[in-house]
C-alpha cells in the first residue's frame, strides 16, 4: 500500500481538456507552412485554392505515414485496387499513375520489398505485370476509406447541383493553368 498522499495538481495547471486553448491543427500548419505573403495576395481566391491544395495534400500524406509509405506510393496502390484481383502491367501502371518508368520501377521495388505489391504473371500469354499483396491491398483500402472520408468531410454540406458545379468550375481551372506551364 502506498503510504504517499495523493498529489493534487498545481492551482494553475492546464486541465487536462484543454483543447480550446490550443491553436487548432490547421492553425499551426498554417503557421509553420505557410509563406509569408503581402496581405493583398493572401486574400485573393488563388491563395486560398492554393492553400486549400496543401492543406488537403498534408491530410492524405497523414495515413501515408502512419502506414510507412512514401508520397506516390498510395496513386500505384491505388490504381492496383481500381485494376481488381489480376494486377495490371508496369506500362498501364505507368500510365495510370502519370510516373515515368524509370521512377514507378524504384517505387515498385521498395513496395516488393515492403510486401505491398508482388510481381506477377498475367493472362494466358503471362505477360509481366504486378498486383498487390495481401498487405498492399489492405492499406489501398485503408488509403481510399481516408480519401472518401475527407471528401466527405469537404463536400458533404454541397449540394449534389454545388458538387457538379464546382467540379466544373476546377475542370475549368485545370485546364486554364495547364495552358500558363505549357512551354
Amino acid at each position: 500500500m502506498n503510504d504517499k498522499p495523493a498529489q493534487t495538481p498545481p492551482h494553475n495547471a492546464a486541465p487536462v481538456n484543454d483543447r480550446p486553448k490550443r491553436a487548432s491543427t490547421a492553425a499551426l500548419v498554417a503557421l509553420y507552412f505557410t509563406p509569408l505573403m503581402p496581405k493583398r495576395t493572401a486574400r485573393t481566391d488563388l491563395y486560398r485554392l492554393i492553400f486549400a491544395g496543401h492543406l488537403a495534400r498534408q491530410a492524405l500524406l497523414a495515413p501515408l505515414a502512419r502506414l510507412g509509405l512514401a508520397a506516390g506510393d498510395d496513386a500505384v496502390l491505388l490504381a492496383l485496387a481500381e485494376a481488381g484481383k489480376s494486377g495490371m502491367p508496369a506500362t498501364e501502371l505507368a500510365e495510370a499513375t502519370g510516373m515515368p518508368d524509370p521512377m514507378l520501377a524504384k517505387r515498385l521495388e521498395r513496395l516488393i520489398e515492403f510486401d505491398q505489391v508482388e510481381r506477377c504473371a498475367l493472362g494466358p500469354d503471362l505477360t509481366p505485370g504486378v498486383d498487390l499483396t495481401g498487405a498492399g491491398r489492405d492499406n489501398a483500402e485503408v488509403l481510399l476509406a481516408h480519401w472518401l472520408r475527407l471528401e466527405d468531410a469537404l463536400m458533404g454540406e454541397l449540394s449534389r447541383k454545388d458538387r457538379k458545379k464546382l467540379r466544373r468550375i476546377l475542370k475549368r481551372f485545370n485546364a486554364l493553368l495547364a495552358l500558363q506551364v505549357e512551354p
